[in-house]
């Protein structure tokens, strides 16, 4: 396309009627010009996928709008890594300017702080805002189609897949499964959905989460400090599920809040705890938790070939402290326990989260002044000479009290509720 320049054009290459009286020359409308205006317009049709019809007077229009529909020049697929994107529009961009858009394919699940570079220009960081208001590195995956805006500083990721704080919760699950089978370092953690989140108030959620931390690995899918061996015995350690932005893992932690998390790593979700045992090897528990709720599982040939005896015998009518530190992890809200007894008649056992719930007298069952009735097995005169109670008991600290008239009576705990 060229400015008209035949006989009589103006200075500036514009037209004009000419003035015979002042002779001025009207322009002379060269073939060359007609021909680069026709061209012009059939190369618009011609993009559009539009067939010259003569006589037809909106042609022009019709394809202007298929042009619209396909973003033409405004939509490609990026290439390169996780974190190192690049992106090659038709036609290229000069330089960057405030406002450039771009309708992006992407290759690949995101890294990183990734960056996207355009047209050679050099690298600009890829960036979301958050529900704060702060740009983070943006979120995507492969195949996901969104748009991206150049601000002046950074290309902004506009449809992004992570909505941070709008209604998630960092640890909620579904079928979230975590396990010890007590024969060796290696425990497995396994959800159909999990939600991790980091420090700014970012969510995102896993799917298909199938992990195998062991405290024979230091770092990721190991134990988040030490090195392999360091556990201490009869400890609870926490387990973590733990995402980079693209790899997730898990984690091994003495902390109930805040695990070292290995370089890269940002989102987290604390999902269950392992208690090891006071072997040399230090090896798990074998246990089974299932949501929030926990257990032991007593099996042969395993660390746990018994059930866990918490308090026996009698205690004088009287509530008798007796820590829960080695049968629940300290961030349970419940207790899990049975009352057993192996032979006796008239006998009694209670336990109870503090001692307010009245005293045990003449081989009857207490009177409990307050709504929660605690556990309590009685056994009476010619009942079947065993017999057991099973309850759930609200924990108010470190201790839980028991009470026995009988020499015969056993207090087990069997598992535990997660505060997760």
């Amino acid at each position: 396309m060229h400015r008209i320049d035949g006989p009589g054009a103006t200075v500036d290459n514009k037209f004009t009627e000419g003035d015979p009286v002042g002779g001025i020359q009207a322009t002379v409308v060269t073939d060359d010009w007609l021909n680069d205006v026709q061209e012009e317009v059939m190369s618009v049709l011609s993009a559009g996928g539009v067939t010259p019809v003569k006589g037809t007077q909106d042609q022009l229009l019709q394809s202007l709008y298929k042009l619209l529909q396909v973003q033409k020049a405004t939509a490609f697929s990026a290439a390169g890594t996780a974190t190192v994107l690049t992106l090659t529009p038709s036609p290229a961009i000069s330089a960057y300017a405030t406002n450039q858009r771009f309708t992006v394919k992407f290759p690949v699940n995101s890294g990183l702080n990734p960056t996207l570079n355009v047209s050679a220009k050099g690298a600009k960081n890829l960036k979301q805002y958050d529900a704060t208001g702060a740009k983070v590195a943006a979120v995507f995956f492969a195949d996901q189609i969104s748009d991206v805006v150049y601000d002046g500083t950074d290309f902004v990721l506009l449809d992004q897949l992570l909505s941070a704080g709008s209604g998630s919760v960092q640890g909620a699950f579904k079928n979230l499964a975590v396990s010890a089978s007590g024969l060796g370092p290696v425990c497995s953690v396994v959800a159909d959905e999990l939600c991790v989140g980091n420090g700014a108030g970012g969510y995102q959620t896993l799917r298909s989460v199938n992990l195998t931390p062991s405290f024979a690995v230091a770092g990721v899918n190991g134990l988040d400090v030490g090195s392999p061996g360091s556990q201490t015995a009869s400890t609870w350690y926490s387990v973590w599920v733990i995402w980079n932005g693209t790899t997730v893992s898990s984690l091994l932690s003495l902390s109930a809040i805040s695990p070292s998390l290995p370089a890269g790593y940002t989102h987290r979700a604390r999902v269950g705890w392992f208690l090891t045992d006071a072997t040399a090897n230090k090896y798990p528990f074998s246990s089974l938790q299932y949501g929030r709720n926990g257990y032991f599982r007593v099996a042969a040939g395993t660390n746990y070939a018994s059930p866990r005896a918490i308090a026996s015998g009698t205690t004088s009518g009287a509530y008798v402290a007796t820590s829960v530190a080695q049968h629940c992890p300290p961030t349970a809200s419940v207790i899990m326990l049975r009352l057993h007894s192996s032979n006796a008649n008239n006998v009694v056992g209670a336990v109870a989260p503090n001692t307010s719930y009245g005293a045990l007298t003449a081989g009857t069952p207490p009177t409990f002044a307050t709504s929660f009735a605690p556990v309590v097995l009685t056994t009476p005169t010619n009942a079947s000479p065993y017999d057991m109670r099973r309850g759930s008991v609200p924990l108010e600290g470190a201790n839980i009290y028991y009470l026995s008239n009988s020499s015969t009576v056993t207090l087990l705990a069997d598992g535990w509720e997660d505060n997760l």
